[in-house]
């Protein structure tokens, strides 16, 4: 028989399975935690206001909500495999169409379903280790300074912690009593929560298994049919959205077509454990895709599919694993030590530039974080196990969440999933430190502090400065700024990045922009041309020190930083467009045409771009360029697909350089009759007709 040294008993606080439910009391007491979550969240957002990001979205919080509002204006099926997670766009569309366009709507209901969060995990906590316990999760979480920022921004964070504590709830319920529509519970709960955070998808195996496995004494056709609730209930949701991929791109894409791509960025010879665009200064959301399939397509010289994306860059993390060993294993140690930190990595919106602003969220931060919570789930980790019954099954989760984030890049939203587990842990280890005590339990004791400590030093090791971010945290304000208008408010912040960061080329280019607009122009080119200088490669820092040199009249220094960047980046669109510009400016017919050719090739159906070219070849004044019967093969074929009046000019143009005069005037006749309505448009129509009536062909120059 077992001594207490060796394997204690500690007297349980939770029932065992089949006994526990929830009483009347622990219903109140999860109101009374909720009230004090939402009291919290909503002080918070209050003094957000205070912070210039607060009212400006941006980055991946601009894409979601404009992603909600074309959802909120009918466009419910989309017309692409999704790259990002959709659930939580179809929140804001949902919302936008309930609540109207504004965003403090948003907030407010993000901060009841973080209430509602804390009220669940109080509810969990409660069946696995009793209501003190419960009592101590639902509050940890409720007034957990990370939580707090996370439920107010635009982020799909806030419904991740909604779906996490639900599944928690879930478990725990089965936990307690397997049954078939508790574990239908935990199936949707899944996978409500895969379609927030990819990678959690990685626990159905584990909880699939369980669902089959879970409670003594259970017959076969009750084991069958709890695993059969729980797969049904979680291939349902999933299956609509496989579905749905299919129907818009042709391939069963069970969530999202990102993971190679991260997975990638996670794995690979310069990874840090951080977030890296695939293309350096690219980290915009717009351009994840773009770089993704771009950079994809031109390794494997054909258009490739959304899997077929996602499999490259998979294929290619696979090869660093195998051809460095060594250093993958040593990147995963990092990223394991980051997973464990109090550090949270901030993503376009930094938790600790918005403390700043709100004296509350800075206080609650000085202990509500990783660096305490670790230590006491760590105690609670090695405590919990010495308990009857064991809750296996929050040991299986917490492992294989931490996997499926080492398995990518840490991001402290990203690692938030694993947040409610640990404080469970952590309020099972505080409640079940006296019953351990009493026992004198030594060897648990003093594994559960040995855990505690190991796991409390590698927390609070300090990776980066709390301050590290905040020279980013300031351009990006300043570009929220100068994106709404703002350019004076955006030279300030952007000028406090700045004297934090001088050799920030980003910062200096959003200045330049902000500067220019207010008149400053030798400042704005001065700013303009630090940040190329600092990274002279960079195709997108080129094209704006080309669109500005344009913008000041210094035509042949805007076409040399312009080809540049084109050079650079030969499928950058805006790029390709301004140098057409400069080139038909400049009168350089023949490279403006090699341009607007390289353009189609790359968007084929860029109507814009094929009426500017056959305008070109009808109307330049070199000889060697003009070719009407080019730019007639190019617009006779749009006449009946694009019933605009501008096919007709450019078409009468090119007939009446082609000698074909009739015809000219007969096109002129109907590019009048369509832009009627516009009487400047049709005066200019007009007066070229008068040149075809006298048998001139129209010919300009720069």
């Amino acid at each position: 028989m077992p001594t207490p040294e060796s394997t204690p008993h500690v007297p349980p606080t939770a029932a065992v399975v089949g006994a526990p439910t929830l009483t009347r009391i622990d219903l109140a007491l999860g109101g009374v935690v909720a009230a004090i979550a939402f009291a919290a969240r909503l002080a918070y957002l209050f003094e957000a206001k205070a912070c210039p990001l607060f009212h400006h979205l941006i980055m991946d919080a601009r894409q979601y909500w404009e992603w909600g509002g074309r959802i909120a204006g009918g466009d419910w099926m989309g017309d692409r495999i999704f790259y990002q997670a959709p659930l939580y766009p179809y929140l804001l569309g949902v919302l936008r169409l309930i609540m109207g366009d504004g965003v403090w709507n948003v907030r407010v209901v993000q901060a009841v379903l973080g209430a509602l969060a804390c009220a669940m995990l109080f509810f969990a906590g409660r069946l696995f280790f009793g209501r003190v316990a419960g009592l101590l999760a639902g509050l940890a979480l409720a007034l957990y300074a990370p939580a707090i920022f996370y439920d107010s921004i635009i982020q799909k964070a806030a419904l991740g912690t909604f779906f996490t504590a639900l599944l928690m709830l879930g478990v725990a319920l089965a936990f307690c009593r397997p049954g078939a529509w508790r574990f239908a519970l935990v199936g949707v709960s899944l996978a409500l929560l895969a379609l927030t955070r990819e990678e959690t998808v990685l626990l159905a195996p584990v909880l699939g298994l369980w669902s089959l496995l879970a409670g003594r004494g259970r017959s076969l056709v009750s084991r069958v049919g709890t695993a059969a609730a729980f797969g049904l209930s979680l291939a349902l949701p999933l299956g609509l959205v496989m579905a749905r991929n299919h129907h818009v791109g042709g391939e069963f894409v069970l969530t999202t077509s990102q993971a190679g791509p991260n997975f990638y960025i996670g794995n690979n010879p310069q990874a840090t454990g951080l977030y890296a665009p695939l293309r350096p200064g690219r980290s915009n959301t717009p351009y994840e895709r773009q770089d993704a399939v771009e950079l994809a397509q031109e390794a494997m010289g054909r258009t490739l599919t959304s899997a077929e994306v996602s499999r490259y860059w998979s294929g290619r993390a696979f090869d660093f694993i195998r051809n460095q060993p060594g250093d993958w294993l040593h990147l995963m140690g990092r990223k394991t030590a980051l997973l464990i930190n109090a550090y949270e990595v901030p993503d376009a919106e930094d938790q600790y530039f918005y403390e700043r602003y709100s004296p509350l969220l800075r206080g609650l931060s000085r202990a509500g974080h990783l660096g305490v919570l670790m230590p006491i789930a760590g105690v609670g980790l090695v405590l919990a196990a010495w308990r009857r019954p064991r809750p296996i099954i929050l040991y299986a989760m917490l492992g294989t969440l931490c996997v499926g984030i080492v398995a990518f890049y840490l991001m402290g939203r990203y690692r938030f999933p694993i947040v409610p587990v640990l404080i469970l842990f952590a309020a099972g280890g505080v409640t079940l430190l006296p019953g351990v005590l009493r026992s004198r339990a030594w060897v648990a004791l003093g594994l559960a502090l040995l855990t505690g400590v190991g796991l409390g030093f590698g927390a609070n090791v300090t990776f980066y400065s709390r301050d590290s971010q905040l020279a980013a945290s300031f351009t990006n304000a300043g570009a929220a700024l100068a994106g709404a208008g703002d350019d004076a408010g955006a030279v300030e912040l952007l000028t406090q990045a700045l004297a934090i960061d001088a050799g920030a080329p980003e910062t200096l280019a959003n200045l330049a922009t902000a500067q220019y607009r207010l008149g400053r122009v030798p400042e704005a080119m001065i700013s303009m041309q630090r940040a190329v200088a600092l990274r002279p490669d960079d195709p997108r820092l080129l094209q704006r020190l080309g669109t500005l040199m344009g913008e000041l009249g210094r035509w042949n220094d805007a076409a040399t930083h312009l080809a540049r960047a084109a050079q650079l980046s030969p499928q950058d669109r805006d790029t390709r467009i301004n140098l057409i510009g400069v080139y038909l400016h400049l009168g350089r017919w023949a490279d403006a045409v090699d341009v607007m050719r390289t353009t189609l090739r790359y968007e084929p159906d860029d109507d814009a771009t094929r009426l500017r070219l056959a305008w070109t070849l009808a109307t330049c004044t070199d000889a060697n360029v003009r070719t009407p019967s080019a730019a007639i093969a190019i617009v006779e074929p749009m006449r009946a697909r694009v019933p605009l009046p501008e096919v007709h000019d450019v078409l009468a143009a090119a007939y009446a350089a082609a000698g074909r005069f009739p015809e000219a005037l007969t096109a002129a006749d109907e590019a009048a009759r369509l832009a009627q309505g516009d009487a400047g448009f049709v005066q200019e129509i007009l007066a070229r007709k008068a040149l075809y009536e006298k048998g001139k062909a129209l010919h300009e120059g720069p």
